[in-house]
């Protein structure tokens, strides 16, 4: 790998760790929020004597269960983040994952993803890259997705390894068509093809979404 293409790979690489933590600080926010308000509410209905003794236990109770659910999502969202390189994912578990943590950022610009599965599901691949290397595919799909379109997501075997896809559906993409983000803002094809081939993947990009070919790493 020359100079050139180990920047775009260090700069893509650096662009995706932090873009991977932005879904769990949305998500945690709108968690909070919830006991958030119900304090509040609790809060007004105790200054105006209008609670007895037993319903105020009991809004207590839905607030203390709505902490514990807050806790209970930070901790398995971190877990995700914090995998040992020495363990290893199931191909569709990740996938999936991914999609979830993304679906909600996704919607708010009008997109949809669509996890359809595929026959390399199964295929257990080290958590490290792997992780990464689909964050970026998903973040390139999403910046570079035509605007209220259904970013369909499928893995299928390549060998011994897979080949995960992504395309774009429900919309008439065109060469040359504008992307929902402008151009500063999205990930670089070229940036997340170096930092594939750094690994030992291929990623490669169209205007109708773009493929990644993993090798494999288990049955």
């Amino acid at each position: 790998m020359n100079a050139l293409a180990a920047a775009r790979a260090d700069a893509t690489l650096l662009a995706v760790l932090r873009r991977a933590a932005s879904p769990l600080r949305h998500d945690m926010a709108g968690a909070v929020r919830v006991p958030r308000m119900r304090l509040q509410m609790l809060r007004r209905q105790v200054r105006g004597g209008v609670l007895a003794a037993d319903a105020l236990q009991a809004r207590i109770d839905e607030v203390i269960g709505a902490l514990d659910a807050v806790s209970a999502a930070q901790r398995a969202a971190m877990a995700w983040f914090e995998q040992h390189d020495d363990n290893t994912l199931a191909l569709g578990d990740a996938l999936a994952h991914i999609a979830s943590t993304l679906g909600l950022s996704a919607g708010e610009r009008g997109l949809r993803i669509d996890w359809r599965g595929g026959a390399a599901a199964p295929l257990r691949l080290p958590a490290q890259p792997l992780a990464p290397l689909l964050f970026a595919g998903f973040f390139h799909a999403l910046d570079h997705a035509p605007g209220s379109s259904v970013l369909a997501v499928a893995c299928d075997r390549a060998g011994e390894g897979a080949c995960v896809e992504w395309r774009y559906e429900s919309h008439a993409v065109a060469d040359g068509e504008s992307a929902a983000l402008p151009a500063e803002a999205r990930l670089d094809s070229d940036g997340v093809a170096a930092l594939c081939a750094r690994f030992g993947a291929r990623f490669e990009s169209s205007a109708a979404g773009a493929t990644l070919i993993l090798a494999g790493g288990g049955a």
